[in-house]
């Protein structure tokens, strides 16, 4: 009879080592850490490689529910023509319609968002950060709907918001969010 002999790696210290493997493994994946930005080529983008774009609300009556614009929309606008029908547009609804404000396009652009008209009041949007990267601005919009616990007028809004920003050349992406507000 032959005498058995003890294995030369305990196989229980493997297991736990597997076993601690996999905690870590779904503890980072639960924290919702988000995967690595990616460039054109399908590699990541290293996060020192993106920055924030400062930029000014280019008129505060377009981010309530004034707007002349009916329909959802992303613009980018980097001439004056440009600017000068949207904004013929935008101020559809305002009588006396305003001057548009001065943008100088050599330096500056504008970007439009448009959530399109609504049956009451409450809705809103905001654009609350611009990132650069290599090749793109990415614009984050968020659109604000109202809870079931508000109040609200019943008017047709069509909320719509426009920055100003430093020109860029760079293909503008726009990055989507929706959220509900609740009211007390």
């Amino acid at each position: 009879m032959q005498a058995m002999r003890k294995p030369s790696v305990d196989t229980r210290e493997v297991w736990m080592g597997h076993a601690i493997t996999i905690c870590v493994a779904l503890f980072v994946v639960g924290c919702g850490v988000d995967p690595p930005a990616s460039d054109s080529t399908g590699g990541e983008t290293p996060a020192s490689q993106i920055a924030s774009v400062q930029f000014e609300v280019v008129d505060e009556l377009g981010t309530g529910m004034l707007s002349g614009i009916r329909e959802r929309r992303r613009s980018v606008i980097r001439a004056q023509d440009e600017w000068e029908a949207l904004w013929d547009e935008w101020t559809g609804a305002v009588i006396p319609r305003p001057d548009p404000p001065t943008i100088d396009f050599s330096e500056r652009m504008v970007v439009v968002a448009a959530m399109g008209e609504r049956p009451t009041g409450g809705y809103g949007l905001v654009i609350d950060s611009v990132m650069e990267e290599a090749t793109q601005l990415t614009v984050h919009v968020v659109e604000e709907s109202p809870g079931s616990s508000c109040t609200l007028i019943q008017i047709i809004t069509a909320p719509a918001v426009a920055i100003s920003l430093p020109r860029s050349d760079k293909l503008v992406d726009f990055a989507e969010d929706t959220r509900m507000r609740e009211c007390l």
